[in-house]
């Protein structure tokens, strides 16, 4: 076993004072190194990684719902134009309030009740079916049902815009 006093005597130890200037020495070379700009720059490495995975994980994500989007069939790209169109119409759709003695309030109600027939029908199409169902015939009910409800929606538009 190896014996401290064999390699170390008393005189070999610094003293109090040179005890203190050497840990001096060590707190400030410690605290020269520990600057600000490294934190900063640490920093500002970590938010530029980061703010690259998000923009990677975007550009995937992009790219992944293109490519879903272009294997589709036909008619249900053109499904989807229907719908995302009625959409955009019944946002600014203008259904007023009805008024009974009114023969317009009467013709706006039978095409409202007519448009509820329709989305009923639609939604019951889409729930018979399964996501991935893209038979013809579904596909052309569908259609079918987006164009009427186009046309019921224009005859509205129309209807409103008369009435005033």
């Amino acid at each position: 076993m190896i014996n401290q006093n064999e390699f170390y005597s008393k005189n070999d130890e610094p003293k109090k004072y040179s005890k203190f200037r050497v840990w001096r020495k060590i707190r400030s070379e410690i605290r020269s190194t520990k600057s600000k700009r490294m934190e900063l720059r640490s920093f500002a490495l970590g938010f530029a990684t980061a703010l690259l995975a998000i923009f990677a994980f975007a550009g995937v994500f992009n790219l992944y719902t293109q490519l879903t989007i272009e294997r589709l069939p036909q008619q249900v790209k053109i499904n989807n134009a229907y719908k995302s169109a009625i959409d955009e119409f019944e946002k600014i759709l203008p259904v007023k309030s009805f008024d009974p003695n009114q023969d317009v309030d009467l013709v706006l109600a039978s095409q409202l009740e007519k448009m509820n027939d329709i989305n009923t029908a639609i939604n019951t199409i889409k729930n018979e079916r399964n996501d991935r169902d893209f038979s013809k015939i579904n596909m052309q009910r569908l259609r079918l049902l987006y164009k009427m409800k186009l046309e019921t929606i224009e005859q509205i538009i129309k209807i409103e815009e008369g009435g005033k």
